[in-house]
């Protein structure tokens, strides 16, 4: 009999050591994806000058890191009391939340993350927000808990970037402040891309009325 409850304590003691060793190895996995996807935004505040792209790159690495569901990135529309969404990556998604969907700051998540320059994370049945067209699109889509992140740059707000699960799965302190970490990077990112566009929209126009002076003065 004694055998036997050896056998079993053995058998406990080494199923114990391997899920501690799964649990240590998923854990520095899950570490070395983060530095990857750290460095990876690092290099897009370079190497990306497209301001589409650029969003569209990022949103898809930091959701697959983040294991999460949904991944968007907003910024300011023309008339700055608004948030337009740049790019969307959510691929088991209804349509509800797409690209180019234009929403409130004020009584919106991301405006709140926006307009105090603070990480807020919200879980189902997100009481308070739910009068809000932005929220309840959010709902339709069966998403349940979001961290909502301001990009902040030279001390204001550009933009957000929400991260949404399909699951009760709340997002870790852990997780807010590696993610704090990225915005500030994509907000570095994103003035890059702002500024090339804002040149190159000044080059062309500055070609177009340079066209025009030269056709004038041929008909002189």
């Amino acid at each position: 009999m004694s055998q036997v409850a050896d056998y079993i304590a053995l058998a406990f003691d080494d199923a114990l050591n391997f899920a501690a060793l799964r649990r240590a190895s998923e854990e520095l996995q899950s570490k070395n994806d983060r530095l990857r996807l750290l460095l990876d935004v690092t290099n897009q505040v370079v190497s990306n000058l497209e301001l589409r792209d650029l969003l569209h790159a990022i949103s898809q690495d930091v959701r697959r890191v983040m294991q999460s569901d949904y991944a968007g990135l907003s910024l300011p529309d023309a008339e700055n009391n608004q948030l337009r969404l740049y790019a969307v990556d959510f691929p088991e998604g209804k349509g509800f939340l797409q690209e180019d969907l234009v929403y409130s700051i004020e009584g919106s998540p991301s405006g709140a993350a926006f307009r105090t320059m603070k990480p807020l994370t919200l879980q189902s049945p997100f009481t308070g927000w739910l009068n809000y067209p932005i929220v309840q699109s959010a709902v339709r889509e069966g998403l349940k808990s979001f961290c909502f992140l301001p990009l902040i740059s030279r001390n204001r707000a550009i933009g957000t970037l929400v991260l949404g699960r399909l699951r009760d799965d709340a997002f870790s302190q852990a997780d807010i402040g590696f993610l704090a970490q990225i915005a500030s990077q994509v907000a570095l990112a994103v003035e890059n891309a702002l500024a090339f566009r804002e040149i190159r929209e000044l080059k062309e126009q500055l070609s177009k009325e340079n066209s025009i002076w030269k056709m004038k003065s041929a008909r002189k």
